[in-house]
């Protein structure tokens, strides 16, 4: 075999010994297949949701459905809950983009660097954990196991995953149906739905009337405005709080204090009472024993509304600068 033949089989060989590795890493990638992370979504009671910023929820299981520990056990937003960890136990582990050390930090999916790190836990320990690092686009973003070296791609925006507390509570436990609301009560001012059955055997509404009273000075205060007083009821009964309060003081002071009650058709009257709160206000309502957190933005329309002067046409409006300085 003359010299040049050898050194021409010597690189055909190499040639065939990379094309092969090659094709075995790319066979290896491509049917890098199946769950990203291996759980039953049914046997999760814990989860535990981190942002890169050092805030973090935590949501565990009850046997009457999911509740927020650290907020007075108050009920989470148990739909919301089993969406995403369905979300997550459908996730596939596609082909990686990159497995290295360095790769990890330069997407976020490391321990010490990420945009969300999420914990699930069953009865036993930690079944799953997912870190969520840099976006692909807008509903796609790196991810990597923690148990894994391969960085995916998979469709699942962190804005999904938020480490609020208010995004997880379930709001509907301080809502009411508003038309179920017959009459609403502030300071000394009663006004009622005024409704009359009809041949059928229903009812028939007509707007808003002032409760008759024994003073009988009702014409002097003007007649309800029914625009200003659907707005007011559909606040109360649509509420939504910031947050579940576990350490602010209870004691309600009268002089600074908003009080509102609402009558339902079923006889129940529930009662708001709104105190200051450093900028923003605290809520007690009798749907709940917590008392919860209103930012600023919520509070401020609903204090708007809840005097006699917004909620009677012709009645004397609370000056706009008093509202301001209130709220």
């Amino acid at each position: 075999m003359t010299p040049m033949i050898r050194n021409l089989t010597l690189l055909l060989a190499a040639e065939l010994v990379l094309v092969a590795a090659l094709n075995l890493s790319g066979r290896s990638d491509a049917g890098h297949t199946g769950p990203l992370l291996a759980f039953e979504p049914d046997s999760v009671q814990r989860l535990r949701i981190s942002d890169g910023d050092g805030r973090a929820v935590m949501l565990e299981r009850e046997a009457e459905g999911w509740v927020l520990p650290e907020a007075e056990r108050f009920p989470a937003d148990a739909d919301r809950i089993d969406d995403l960890l369905a979300e997550l136990a459908g996730l596939e582990a596609g082909a990686p983009v990159a497995r290295s050390t360095e790769a990890h930090e330069r997407f976020r999916v490391t321990e010490d660097a990420f945009e969300r790190h999420v914990v699930l836990e069953d009865a036993d320990g930690t079944v799953g954990e997912l870190l969520l690092g840099r976006s692909r686009d807008t509903r796609r973003v790196h991810a990597r196991a923690d148990d894994a070296e391969a960085v995916v791609v998979i469709e699942l925006p962190t804005w999904e995953l938020p480490t609020a507390r208010r995004d997880w509570l379930d709001q509907s436990r301080l809502q009411l149906e508003a038309k179920d609301v017959v009459a609403i009560e502030l300071e000394d001012l009663r006004i009622e739905r005024d409704e009359e059955e009809d041949d059928d055997g229903g009812t028939t509404e007509d707007g808003w009337r002032l409760a008759a009273r024994e003073a009988d000075d009702d014409a002097t205060r003007g007649e309800p405005d029914g625009a200003a007083v659907d707005r007011l009821v559909r606040r109360l009964a649509t509420l939504r709080v910031a947050d579940v309060l576990t350490d602010a003081p209870a004691a309600e002071d009268e002089a600074t204090a908003r009080t509102v009650v609402l009558e339902t058709r079923d006889g129940r009257r529930v009662r708001y009472v709104l105190t200051p709160l450093g900028e923003d206000w605290a809520l007690a309502t009798s749907l709940r024993p917590e008392r919860f957190r209103l930012d600023a933005v919520t509070a401020k329309p609903i204090l708007e509304h809840a005097t006699p002067g917004t909620l009677l046409a012709g009645g004397e409006e609370a000056p706009a600068e008093e509202v301001e300085q209130e709220a």
